[in-house]
């Protein structure tokens, strides 16, 4: 558990990341212009929207849109907890989201990516690990019918029905090599990195950084 206060975890393209632990934290009824993501590690939060009052504990987490009035209250003794603020320019990427709350279980694919980004975030695997957070993050929040584990496993189906050679010995570098820069993976691959990129993008629909954070993720 960190020291209490907050601390600015990582920063990407549209979105920030923080990791809090203020137990006992009160907020009377205020709004935010970014939309924000809730996920409490360790005791529980209240928030109020009107007449709502929504209970958030670990398992769980919680998204507001931007300029949605509601008071903030962590009771408990502990107040371990991750944030996830998005820019306004991001808000329009959350369709049908716009005034709403959406209570949510946390699954362990969001919770532990985020969490590896801490040690992570100065790293050459920030932005690729911070842009797949986010993809998944936006995606299960405007669509809510599709789950984080049919994402990945739509990314395990693209890999394994794969019949093209070369995405093949990529699989197998990748599987076998867990600290590999862009350039690496490319020289290892015997590809060039153009040509590398429009491979996986065509082959699996992700850039080969999102490709290569899909393995370490599986390990």
């Amino acid at each position: 558990m960190m020291k209490k206060g907050t601390e600015q975890i990582y920063k990407g393209d549209g979105f920030t990341i923080y990791h809090q632990n203020i137990p006992k934290k009160q907020l009377k009824t205020h709004f935010h212009n970014e939309a924000h993501l809730f996920i409490p590690l360790e005791g529980h939060l209240e928030l109020e929207v009107k007449d709502t009052v929504y209970k958030v504990n670990a398992g769980k987490m919680i998204f507001i849109s931007g300029s949605v009035p509601h008071s903030f209250n962590s009771t408990s003794e502990a107040g371990d907890r991750i944030i996830v603020q998005f820019d306004e320019a991001l808000n329009k990427k959350f369709k049908g989201q716009k005034g709403k709350v959406v209570l949510l279980p946390t699954h362990p694919l969001i919770k532990n990516l985020i969490l590896d980004l801490f040690p992570y975030a100065h790293s050459k695997f920030a932005t690729s690990m911070g842009e797949l957070v986010l993809e998944i993050l936006i995606e299960n929040l405007t669509l809510q019918t599709d789950s984080p584990d049919n994402i990945m496993f739509r990314i395990q189906e693209k890999v394994l029905t794969a019949d093209h050679p070369d995405i093949q010995k990529l699989v197998k570098l990748m599987e076998t090599e867990m600290s590999l820069s862009l350039d690496e993976i490319a020289t290892g691959s015997g590809l060039s990195k153009r040509t590398l990129t429009r491979l996986v993008q065509e082959e699996i629909g992700l850039s080969p950084k999102e490709f290569y954070t899909f393995f370490r993720i599986q390990k």
